[in-house]
């Protein structure tokens, strides 16, 4: 597993994904071995705002609901350079 340092987080490579999905608040990427993928939020969203997102879906999981299982949020907002 590739990581920062400084937090432990775990590294992706964007070009394993691709975007699968678009919403108000963020878009979403499937990785390419159909198990994973990564929400990432639009500029401006604050971290409590994925925070909560993370949370409800954590619920639907839990409940027994047919969805991704929701493993960590990370509000590491400096993680993926955004170009425009």
């Amino acid at each position: 597993m590739n990581t920062t340092s400084e937090h432990n987080y775990e590294l992706i490579n964007l070009e394993d994904y691709t975007q699968s999905g678009e919403g108000g608040m963020a878009l979403t990427y499937s990785h390419k071995d159909g198990k994973t993928l990564a929400k990432l939020f639009m500029k401006g969203m604050g971290a409590e705002t994925a925070e909560r997102e993370f949370l409800v879906n954590k619920i639907v999981y839990d409940m027994g609901i047919l969805t991704p299982k929701p493993i960590r949020p990370s509000f590491r907002h400096d993680a993926i350079p955004v170009t425009s």
